[in-house]
């Protein structure tokens, strides 16, 4: 018999004073990605569609199909949803008419402000397309995409960061490049810092890199990381830890690298933040979970103007400390293209 999220989830708990976790919903389905715009309607594909779901009641709102075969979600970001079906398309939130992107199904891909950034494999290495060019295709043979990799893009200027396992790299739309030695293979994002979260799938540490690949800050964590994602402008990440004893999901300030708020399940899975930083969903192989974020001590704020300004970071912290070095340091190895 599977575990069963809904009767753990029913009321709000906390682990810290001001910081709490409330069910929501439950939607009953397998999905291929999901993303969650706010408290109010989040994105999933599922039965073979792109379906827009009210938060509230899991219930499907609206839908669109991108043709014969399964729909992928990659990736969503402000009015806009990236999904893959025979191609890559672009579709609104409110899920019009999808707009293709003339490039074929990558192995990810993420949304930035002029449009999208696709990863494939071509003979054990990784390529990076652009689709402002999408043509041309920029190889990393450092790294190798015969396996897992994980994406990241930098929204603003879409700059990319992979992560395969035994690499990283740090690729600009112009196809210059960085490639350092570094275990992580699990990457987040965070347009509210400019920080890049990485960590490593069964390994109990979480690390914070700048744009330049220099360590900002590492902590060791109570479990093993599941899953970590960041996003929109609340400054917040979360966690999904492991341990023997089941799941926990952690909420924490992505500038310190902080906790600031935690919660039990009898579970674990992988976990996707709103934009705003109040609503969470948590997807498991046959059903999602959303939950709202709830706080009062203030630190879901509205963005100012400065928000997006990353803090500044000494350019002599190089190293990491309770990663032990995992994430090794992008001055190690420099690589340029022409």
């Amino acid at each position: 018999m599977r575990p069963v999220f809904a009767a753990v989830l029913l009321t709000a708990c906390s682990a810290d004073p001001g910081v709490g976790f409330t069910l929501v919903s439950t939607l009953p389905a397998r999905t291929d990605g999901i993303a969650v715009a706010d408290g109010s309607v989040a994105s999933a594909a599922m039965d073979d569609q792109l379906c827009l779901l009210d938060v509230g009641d899991a219930s499907v709102i609206g839908d669109t199909d991108l043709g014969a075969g399964t729909d992928r979600l990659l990736d969503a970001a402000g009015d806009s949803v990236l999904a893959s079906q025979k191609g890559l398309y672009r579709v609104s939130r409110a899920l019009g008419e999808p707009e293709a992107l003339g490039m074929p199904d990558p192995l990810d891909a993420r949304l930035y402000a002029d449009g999208a950034v696709a990863v494939y494999a071509r003979d054990g290495a990784c390529g990076l397309v652009w689709s402002t060019a999408p043509d041309a295709m920029w190889l990393i043979p450092e790294s190798h995409c015969d396996g897992e990799v994980a994406l990241a893009v930098d929204r603003a200027t879409g700059t990319a960061w992979l992560a395969d396992g035994t690499r990283m790299a740090r690729v600009g739309a112009d196809g210059s490049y960085l490639v350092w030695p570094a275990s992580a293979d699990r990457l987040s994002f965070d347009p509210a810092t400019g920080f890049v979260l990485a960590g490593r799938r069964g390994e109990a540490w979480i690390g914070a890199m700048d744009g330049a690949g220099v360590l900002v800050w590492d902590r060791s964590l109570p479990g093993v990381l599941v899953d970590v994602d960041a996003t929109g402008w609340s400054g917040l990440y979360s966690l999904m830890l492991g341990d023997a004893g089941g799941g926990l999901l952690e909420i924490g300030d992505t500038t310190s690298g902080q906790p600031v708020g935690e919660f039990a399940l009898p579970d674990t899975a992988d976990v996707t933040l709103s934009e705003d930083g109040t609503t969470m969903a948590l997807a498991r192989p046959d059903e999602v979970l959303f939950y709202r974020v709830d706080e009062d001590d203030g630190w879901l704020e509205a963005p100012s103007d400065d928000h997006a300004a990353a803090p500044e970071v000494s350019m002599a912290v190089v190293g990491a400390s309770t990663a032990a070095g995992v994430l090794g340091t992008a001055l190690l190895v420099a690589t340029i293209t022409d």
